[in-house]
């Protein structure tokens, strides 16, 4: 977006344009670019929505949505106008699209290294912060975490977590439980045969 000759002369004079801006003037100039860029930008959805609501049945409404907002065209005044989330019934969730299926090797996979690939302190399964792509200019980003989109309690994850510490500790511990029940009950069978075979 560029403003003409024409329109910087009528910001800021065509005397100061020579001599070099003021700060007062170079913020003129950026006001106006953002407020072209803008209406440049609404423009161009107005005319997408509505060739989208051409094709669409009488009644409905085309929406454009894009970081957790939602815009259309109102059908008073013609303008892009942002819509109410609470009237989109959780239309503006992040959706995810898992597309590394049947792409990418065995060996990359969650779980491939073991149960602490997710359940660790700071595994990206549950602590990824995924940020969207606004496409809007001086539309904010907005930043999720990968357990919010999986509608899980941090707090219940990182004691599940915590499980997991000693995990591979418990495993001997339990193998070494396992073989002395398994001693107790050999030898406690040898005891027994050798007091039957000694009563006959």
């Amino acid at each position: 977006v560029k403003l003409s000759a024409k329109e910087r002369r009528e910001l800021v004079g065509e005397e100061s344009e020579a001599d070099g801006l003021t700060n007062e003037q170079q913020e003129r100039i950026e006001r106006a670019l953002a407020e072209k860029r803008q209406d440049q930008v609404e423009q161009r959805m107005i005319g997408a929505l509505q060739a989208v609501q051409d094709s669409l049945a009488n009644g409905t409404r085309a929406i454009y949505i894009s970081g957790g907002r939602a815009w259309g065209i109102d059908p008073d005044s013609q303008r892009l106008t942002e819509i109410d989330a609470e009237r989109l019934a959780g239309s503006l969730d992040p959706i995810a699209w898992p597309i590394g299926h049947d792409v990418r090797p065995a060996r990359w996979s969650l779980g491939s290294g073991g149960c602490r690939d997710c359940h660790s302190e700071g595994a990206p399964f549950f602590e990824a912060r995924l940020v969207s792509s606004p496409t809007l200019p001086d539309q904010p980003p907005v930043v999720v975490t990968a357990h919010q989109l999986q509608g899980l309690d941090m707090t219940r994850i990182q004691a599940w977590n915590q499980l997991f510490e000693g995990r591979q500790q418990f495993k001997y511990f339990a193998f070494a439980a396992a073989l002395l029940v398994g001693l107790c009950l050999v030898v406690a069978g040898i005891v027994a045969v050798a007091r039957r075979l000694g009563a006959v």
